[in-house]
């Protein structure tokens, strides 16, 4: 193995100079130390944490993992230096308190921290140490499989929504919400057994165990696939105990519609959305949900004859449940119609798993007569 480069100030900040670098197991076990790897560019079209580093680190066993390096002196260069640390540190450590909650819950459905720790340049030529958490690598997120396959049939794209659904209720089952699901996300590994998936990115997360700075804004996560109470800035039609998880559910049934049809659910729901009514004018939430309500049920329709083709109309039913614009109805009809908590996850993992099931029954039919 080749020496990792001496840290040059001339070449940016010691996160940014970790190829090479092996990352020494704090119990010394020479097979769990961890060696990094080529730093990571994201494409241009997605957002980078603007503290962060990402690069491939690899294991002696050969094990491959995500490195992502908190960077103390980028965010020691900036104005409101002890505002912006305790900011930065605090969102790193949430997302590092939940991830190592889920490894010990045992949530196989949620991405793992494999690592977490702290290095220190040895030379002492960088006197910022940086922080880091080693995750599981996948080998895409759900947009890649479907670019890169896009005639996956209805089965594969029936097993991501469902476990995309059964994952967030993991996350869920934990008292946690993750406030930034979409495509990017949801990611996958290949497997003996077929293509496996997993809710990645939890760093805009909310865990009721522990807050974070993320918990203070108003629209957390993309305001693409955000819902629309959080764009009009009205958050208060439901209890603050439930608020995040309204939100979660509309975010899930925006990326089952992606899943199934390429299409999010908000791109066509804006679109039958008269420009009058959008929130970038400033209407009020309450003055919009007529029309919000419109062009949710013109959204439905539109959806129901891409879906019934291939799909149950319980699909049909589900997008539409839980991407119901007003959050005051959305979710679980049955449920709030008994006076119970509308939001669980449970039963929509249910329904879209019966799918499955019948699809598939239906598809080996079809080829044991043919």
């Amino acid at each position: 193995m080749s020496s990792p480069t001496p840290f040059n100030p001339q070449f940016g900040t010691l996160a940014n100079q970790l190829e090479g670098v092996r990352l020494v197991d704090p119990g010394g076990n020479v097979k769990l130390d961890w060696v990094v790897g080529k730093k990571i560019v994201k494409p241009a079209n997605l957002t980078p944490g603007q503290f962060s580093v990402g690069y491939n680190v690899t294991q002696v066993t050969g094990r491959v993992g995500f490195l992502k390096a908190l960077d103390y002196q980028k965010i020691l260069s900036q104005t409101n230096v002890a505002e912006r640390l305790r900011e930065e540190t605090d969102i790193f450590l949430a997302e590092s308190y939940l991830l190592t909650e889920c490894l010990v819950k045992k949530l196989s459905r949620i991405v793992q921290a494999l690592s977490v720790g702290e290095y220190k340049d040895p030379s002492g030529s960088s006197p910022f140490p940086v922080s880091y958490v080693i995750l599981e690598l996948a080998d895409g997120d759900s947009r890649d499989l479907l670019i890169n396959n896009p005639n996956a049939n209805y089965l594969e794209r029936l097993r991501m929504a469902q476990e995309a659904t059964a994952a967030l209720n993991q996350l869920h089952s934990i008292r946690a919400t993750h406030q930034d699901l979409k495509a990017a996300n949801f990611l996958y590994w290949h497997a003996e057994t077929g293509t496996k998936g997993k809710l990645g990115d939890l760093g805009r997360a909310h865990s009721e165990a522990r807050s974070s700075p993320i918990d203070r804004l108003p629209i957390p996560g993309d305001r693409r696939h955000s819902p629309p109470e959080y764009l009009y800035g009205s958050r208060t039609r439901l209890p603050e105990s439930q608020i995040r998880y309204a939100a979660d559910c509309m975010m899930l049934g925006n990326l089952i519609c992606f899943l199934l049809t390429g299409n999010t659910y908000n791109d066509t729901f804006y679109s039958f959305l008269g420009n009058l009514q959008h929130h970038s004018t400033g209407i009020s939430f309450e003055d919009a949900l007529p029309a919000l309500i419109q062009a949710h049920d013109e959204s439905k329709e539109f959806f129901s004859n891409i879906l019934t083709e291939k799909y149950e109309k319980d699909l049909v039913s589900i997008i539409s449940e839980l991407c119901f614009p007003d959050p005051m109805h959305r979710g679980d009809p049955v449920a709030r119609g008994k006076g119970n908590y509308p939001f669980s996850l449970g039963p929509y993992t249910t329904r879209i798993n019966l799918v499955l099931q019948r699809s598939s029954i239906a598809r080996r039919s079809v080829n044991v007569s043919n």
